[in-house]
């Protein structure tokens, strides 16, 4: 089993298949330990210590506060282009990693400089033998309702005709960009629909017939790649979600803060519906758990992918970066959303600070200037 691990870690990323409920390439099971490449395309304002300016959308506008139209352009720019370099795929292929999951924003599908950046990235991965999972993380409308999907604090993704017909319109242009490219394993059609929140449950067999217009748009164009599928409820809830309409389907689950052990329902799933089973995110905790848990996944052959590689203030992450000077003074003003007039304006740094700040964020993210954490590198990669 060993030889085999290493055999296909060093394989040139090939076709990815669906064999009943195993994931193949050229035949061979494939067992994925993938990174999330989380707050590139989507950030999230947690991983820029931030508090509650937490979706893009409230992130950007506190960029576009402090800097102005033609600064906070540049400035993403260059975030775009720092946060994840070919240092930062070369670190993680070299650590024993075989794969990586790219949230996608909506918005950025639509800008022919962005879908360069994604064929660069696929490009690289591909020189490095490592995989591609593009997941949509923030859908058309918003599938999940939080700042994670940067809607309108609801899951508008499942009401609204225009964004599915968006959405599906979107993945349809993807595909037909891809469909040659075995380094794309599949398309995670939506991250975490719907949550377990009250008022939310006619939403359920909604998520079925998205997923299925979704995937009759990419089969227009892309008969080859698989489909992964997240259960609504954080990717917990699998029973609105059926998994027999297409030959190429997946279910992908997640798993955050609860026992590490607890997996048995999915892998019921996997066992009753002959498909393949994949741990598409989890992470934000200490090591133990995530030794506990990624060994857990190992003994029962789930691939998986932890969350996040790099990020701001707490070390559970491969490249943490670190905080510029006067960094206080920017969170304050862009955490300060809800006030207004004097009490805001009192927090604002000036347009010195603002500048230095974000200058130096753009040298910080930089791998050569993260510290990384390879207590975390070694919970998902003991060894062997």
């Amino acid at each position: 089993m060993k030889a085999l691990l290493l055999f296909l870690l060093f394989l040139s990323p090939g076709w990815i298949e669906r064999r009943g409920p195993q994931l193949v390439c050229q035949d061979q099971p494939v067992h994925f330990r993938g990174m999330c490449l989380g707050n590139w395309w989507v950030p999230e304002g947690y991983m820029l210590g931030l508090s509650k300016a937490t979706s893009p959308t409230q992130i950007e506008r506190g960029v576009l506060e402090l800097l102005g139209p033609e600064e906070s352009r540049a400035f993403w720019e260059g975030y775009r282009d720092h946060y994840v370099s070919r240092a930062d795929l070369e670190l993680l292929a070299r650590s024993g990693f075989n794969a990586v999951r790219v949230p996608l924003h909506w918005k950025y599908l639509r800008e022919e400089r962005e879908l360069q950046r994604l064929d660069w990235l696929i490009s690289e991965c591909r020189r490095l033998n490592l995989w591609v999972l593009p997941d949509l993380h923030a859908a058309p409308g918003g599938q999940t309702g939080d700042n994670i999907d940067d809607g309108a604090s609801y899951p508008w993704l499942f009401e609204s005709a225009e964004s599915r017909r968006l959405a599906c319109q979107l993945w349809r242009e993807v595909a037909l960009r891809y469909r040659d490219e075995p380094t794309v394993m599949g398309w995670e059609l939506l991250n975490e629909p719907i949550p377990n929140w009250p008022g939310y449950d006619d939403l359920h067999p909604k998520l079925d017939e998205v997923y299925r217009e979704m995937g009759a748009a990419i089969r227009e164009v892309d008969s080859r790649h698989v489909l992964f599928l997240d259960g609504a409820e954080w990717a917990t809830n699998f029973k609105a979600v059926s998994s027999d309409w297409d030959s190429g389907l997946a279910l992908a689950f997640h798993r955050y803060w609860a026992d590490p052990q607890e997996i048995g329902p999915y892998l019921a799933l996997r066992r009753s519906r002959g498909v393949p089973l994949l741990m598409s995110e989890s992470g934000e905790n200490d090591d133990r758990w995530l030794t506990d848990f990624r060994a857990r996944l190992d003994k029962e052959d789930v691939s998986w992918f932890f969350w996040p590689y790099k990020k701001m203030k707490t070390e559970s992450c491969v490249a943490l970066v670190k905080g510029p000077a006067g960094w206080d003074k920017v969170m304050a003003w862009m955490d300060a959303l809800g006030l207004e007039g004097e009490a805001r304006r009192k927090l604002r740094p000036s347009r010195a600070e603002a500048r230095a700040a974000f200058a130096e964020l753009l040298e910080n993210v930089k791998l050569e200037n993260c510290s990384v954490q390879e207590h975390f590198v070694r919970a998902l990669l003991p060894g062997d």
